[in-house]
């Protein structure tokens, strides 16, 4: 057949029509021959699937201003967009006229053979899904989606990449996980994660984390008004060059929010590093500094007072309470106590069995002993080594009645007596001693 074939007027119902019944086809060829019967066809496949196909290597094209499809379309191949000349046009249109409770799904279906199959291990089971190929390494190339009364807001923008900034978002995000496990941004093993401002170089990087830490980077934390709470342990290391490495500003003597309030200090290797403060000091529970210290030890007059570290006595020192004294120790044995045991009596006392030795030097610093006193044992021998004995030395002949008497003057004494109440004669050869 030949030529055209004019069929016009009335409705779909008693109208002009043309019906192809027990699945009939219409085929449509190009060129003429036997091969071109097999173009494309119109087709009714059965009692619900009705078929526009073609054959082997032929494409089906459609075209039109808009093309609407009232149902679900299903692709097995590739659908291909083409033409038109402006710089937005609407190729895929999900059309909603309800506005209410209708939403348009794009829906990408692969059966799968196993349940959670891992898509990286287990292609033949578990691959599927949808990939959009923006077919150049140049951002050039994006994907947006757009919101908005006049839908030419960009809320999401997904870019070529040539500048390894592939995902753009214009509005907040919020995480809807509903669980603190789910609500997650993270980032791959062995990779730190960042927040940048302004580019995604090292020098943008504000926000890093890693697999033991977090980075606050290029820029200050400010915390105005807010807590930092629950802190197990804060560690401040001083690095870099010298100065100030932590601060905490407030009124000092500095003036008002200065940052000499209390800060620490880092000093030149070497040195050692310091912590300073300016605030208030006359509150018991205040912090003081040095020169605190030294106005207040400067006008407390304490030349009135002995320095532990040695000083010189022009006085007396007076010990009033009972039990108050003096002690000698090496820092675990104490040697000497000199005390007051009561109101009339004062001990010097050797201690833990040691020796109590009373000598005198010369000018030549050669010295001799005069007492040795010592109680080895208190239970022991009076008068020995091992026991308790007291030692004399060097005693003077008394010139008085009260004087004590060494073992010289008490010898010349019995000798004098001998001396006067007898005499000795020679008689005969023969020595005699005679009253006198």
């Amino acid at each position: 057949m030949t030529g055209d074939i004019d069929m016009s007027g009335g409705s779909e119902v008693g109208g002009s029509n043309l019906y192809m019944l027990n699945q009939g086809f219409v085929r449509f060829g190009y060129a003429g021959g036997a091969a071109e019967q097999y173009g494309g066809y119109a087709y009714m496949r059965d009692d619900n699937t009705f078929e526009l196909g073609t054959y082997t290597d032929k494409d089906i094209k459609f075209k039109a201003s808009t093309s609407f499809f009232d149902s679900k379309v299903s692709m097995k191949n590739t659908l291909s967009f083409e033409g038109g000349t402006s710089t937005t046009k609407d190729y895929v249109l999900f059309k909603n006229d309800r506005k209410a409770n209708q939403t348009s799904v794009l829906k990408i279906f692969r059966p799968y053979s196993i349940d959670n199959a891992d898509p990286d291990t287990d292609t033949a089971n578990g691959t599927g899904g949808l990939d959009i190929r923006l077919m150049s390494n140049s951002n050039g190339n994006s994907m947006r989606i757009l919101g908005g009364s006049g839908g030419t807001s960009e809320i999401l923008k997904f870019k070529g990449g040539s500048d390894d900034k592939q995902i753009e978002i214009s509005k907040s995000v919020n995480l809807k996980g509903g669980t603190d496990s789910t609500n997650v941004i993270w980032t791959n093993n062995g990779t730190a994660g960042h927040l940048s401002y302004a580019d995604n170089n090292d020098d943008a990087r504000r926000i890093s984390w890693g697999s033991s830490k977090v980075w606050i980077r290029n820029a200050n934390l400010d915390m105005t008004m807010n807590e930092i709470y629950n802190v197990s342990i804060f560690k401040l290391v001083h690095q870099g060059s010298e100065g100030k490495k932590f601060s905490i500003k407030g009124e000092g003597t500095g003036g008002a929010d200065s940052e000499d309030f209390f800060y620490s200090y880092k000093n030149p290797s070497g040195t050692l590093d310091a912590i300073n403060y300016t605030g208030k000091m006359d509150s018991n529970n205040n912090l003081v500094n040095k020169k605190y210290v030294d106005d207040a030890i400067g006008g407390a007059g304490l030349d009135g007072f002995v320095k532990k570290a040695g000083d010189t006595m022009v006085g007396n020192l007076t010990y009033e309470l009972a039990g108050t004294g003096v002690y000698f120790n090496d820092g675990t044995d104490t040697f000497l106590g000199f005390r007051r045991i009561d109101a009339s009596t004062t001990v010097l006392r050797a201690e833990n069995s040691k020796n109590l030795k009373i000598q005198a030097r010369d000018t030549n610093n050669n010295s001799r002993t005069f007492m040795d006193v010592q109680t080895k044992d208190s239970g022991g021998t009076a008068g020995s080594d091992s026991g308790y004995r007291c030692k004399i030395y060097h005693l003077a002949d008394p010139t008085s009645d009260l004087h004590a008497a060494n073992q010289r003057y008490v010898k010349s004494q019995d000798s004098l007596r001998v001396e006067g109440r007898f005499k000795i004669t020679n008689a005969g050869g023969n020595y005699y001693i005679q009253p006198n």
